[in-house]
């Protein structure tokens, strides 16, 4: 595996390319041709979207992320955004060309200026866009919120969660200009060929149907990414790790009963890391999709003011292309709006409830836990206008499990989203923190932000900041240990079947504990655990 550090400056984040333009054209957005009609979370680990869940570097935490195109036929165009915690804000995000086989790995960690930088070590070959000339730097602050300065802005960059998208396939081709011979390894190292890759950051439009679909070799996705991750204290020499979620594209066959499902090709969604305003071509080029054909994103297409019922909004941030693809882009057939895409992949994720174990000890062998909850879908429902400090809600979603959000603009973090969940708690022994038998759903407790940890010990384990929220006051009653269950107090039902739905979570729980008279400090992860999902 090769360690990574990739950084890039605020001017990459927002576009700075290390490549001059070029007069040519790439494929923007196109159907024809796929061939998969659904999509699902794939136990098995590998797909067209893959989600990290939690990377922190807070205090002394950096956060290792390492993707690996499992297809040895084919390279991998691959879109990489960094989010932040509190409301899904692009901090950083940059293109992957991976040669078929091929591992990339990086590590965030905080940089010279408290910003969070995303860096990869010397021998990292993996051609990217923005190019090797424009590192390193920090994670930009352009979609943070402008009341929140100093540190806390630069907090809010270093919590959150990463997207990964295969935004199209590269196919082979010996031709020397071609795109799979710039980023195909030879004797360990990919050529990155400035000259070729420079031909993909245009944004003259290009059809893949009238190109053949083999326009500077990109073709329809199959999927085939799987990566990891690990968060690592480096002070008190502990991690906590685990594999991304991963989406596959399948059919209506879904997955089978062994945990796999039938891979079936995407649309091709390739979009060029530039920062010019989404639509700008040059003259006589084919015309981009509408910004509302390629993303369900409030903040970028408009939606409803404050509530859902609310007063229509103009799109509050201007949309660049770099913007795109997002995990609202449609990518199945037939071609559905971004909210039906949007909506569906929510669903891949709901959950009422998820379970897992806690422990909070203080003593000679201390033990702490913090849960780590992500909701990568939110923001394609709920989203904060930091201009007007309201919140815009999607017009159009048939998921309505957001519309019950709150507003707080108390934060030093800015103006945050919240929603209320249950905590319900038992010890060892059968205790809990609820009334008599019965167990759901405990302790309401508000959460803020698409991201939080739920911190039981006195300190959080992941020294949480922007995501933190104690619930030590919850569980203190019970003892130091025991399992919990954290329900989504929604107020909505599924339309079919009339029952309790509840919203998109993913996550895991770390737990660390100190021999104190050896000094070595131990920690495990585990997933989080649900009972059922309507």
């Amino acid at each position: 595996m090769k360690k990574s550090i990739l950084s890039m400056s605020v001017a990459v984040a927002l576009g700075g390319l290390g490549f001059a333009g070029a007069a040519s054209a790439i494929v923007v957005y196109d159907n024809t041709g796929a061939t998969g009609t659904q999509l699902a979370q794939h136990p098995a680990g590998t797909g067209h979207i893959m989600v990290v869940p939690y990377y922190s570097a807070q205090g002394s935490n950096a956060t290792l992320i390492t993707i690996v195109n499992t297809d040895v036929t084919n390279g991998k165009a691959v879109k990489v955004r960094f989010r932040g915690a509190t409301n899904s804000d692009d901090v950083l995000d940059f293109t992957l060309l991976m040669s078929p086989g091929d591992v990339w790995s990086g590590q965030v960690a905080k940089g010279p200026n408290g910003f969070a930088q995303l860096s990869h070590s010397s021998d990292e070959t993996t051609c990217t866009l923005p190019d090797v000339t424009a590192w390193p730097a920090n994670f930009s602050a352009l979609r943070l919120p402008t009341s929140v300065s100093g540190d806390n802005l630069a907090s809010l960059t270093r919590e959150g969660y990463v997207e990964i998208l295969n935004m199209a396939d590269i196919r082979p081709d010996s031709a020397s200009n071609s795109v799979f011979t710039a980023i195909k390894h030879v004797n360990g190292k990919a050529p990155c060929t400035s000259a070729v890759l420079s031909q993909l950051l245009t944004t003259e439009v290009l059809s893949a149907a009238s190109a053949g679909q083999t326009p500077y070799d990109l073709v329809l996705p199959t999927g085939g990414l799987m990566g990891s991750w690990a968060v690592l204290n480096q002070a008190q020499t502990v991690a906590f790790s685990g594999a991304d979620t991963a989406m596959i594209v399948t059919d209506a066959n879904g997955v089978g009963t062994n945990g796999t499902a039938a891979t079936q090709t995407a649309a091709i969604a390739f979009f060029p890391q530039v920062s010019a305003t989404y639509g700008t071509v040059p003259t006589g080029s084919a015309a981009a999709p509408g910004i509302a054909l390629v993303t369900a994103d409030p903040l970028l297409v408009g939606g409803l003011d404050n509530s859902p019922g609310g007063p229509a909004i103009t799109a509050p941030v201007i949309p660049l292309w770099y913007d795109l693809p997002d995990l609202s882009t449609p990518i199945l057939q037939p071609v559905t709006t971004p909210q039906v895409h949007a909506d569906a992949l929510t669903m891949t994720m709901v959950k009422t409830n998820v379970q897992n174990e806690w422990m909070a000890v203080n003593g000679a062998v201390p033990y702490m836990t913090d849960w780590v909850v992500s909701q990568p879908t939110r923001r394609y429902h709920v989203a904060m206008n930091y201009g007007l400090s309201h919140r815009i809600f999607s017009d159009g979603s048939t998921f309505t499990g957001y519309n019950n959000a709150s507003l707080t603009t108390g934060s030093a973090y800015g103006p945050l989203v919240c929603m209320t969940f249950g905590l319900g708690a038992f010890n060892r022994e059968e205790g809990s923190n609820a009334m008599g038998a019965s167990f759901s759903p405990g302790a309401n407790t508000d959460t803020c932000g698409e991201v939080f940890t739920l911190q039981f010990g006195g300190n959080s384990v992941l020294a949480a900041a922007v995501t933190a929220n104690p619930v030590g006051n919850i569980v203190a009653p019970l003892g130091g240990a025991g399992w919990a269950q954290l329900n989504a107090v929604t107020g909505q039902t599924n339309p079919l079947n009339g029952a309790t739905l509840g919203l998109p979570m993913l996550g895991f729980s770390a737990t660390q504990y100190t021999n104190q008279l050896t000094g070595m400090n131990y920690s495990y992860t585990f997933p989080h655990r649900w009972i059922a999902t309507p």
